[in-house]
């Protein structure tokens, strides 16, 4: 991601689930996209669903990078759990 898209604040967000690799069973890995003031769009990052979940309203207001720091900071704090 280029440093001019670092700094810009995420405006909303969508949650993309990906398409089963087998049909009728869910794969579980879900996208994160941010759309900026600007309008452009970027997927920030992905994750398993049942390791981890967010909702789309907590990355608005974040940059791409705090929106990955909370990523971290979730698959950290599920890493660790027993």
């Amino acid at each position: 991601m280029s440093n001019e898209n670092a700094m810009k604040v995420i405006v909303s967000a969508e949650l993309r689930m990906a398409p089963p690799i087998i049909p009728g069973i869910p794969g579980g890995m879900v996208t994160v996209y941010a759309t900026f003031g600007d309008g452009a769009e970027a997927p920030l990052f992905s994750y398993y669903s049942d390791e981890l979940t967010f909702r789309a309203e907590e990355f608005v207001g974040l940059t791409p990078r705090e929106a990955r720091d909370l990523h971290m900071e979730r698959d950290l704090a599920y890493l660790r759990s027993p």
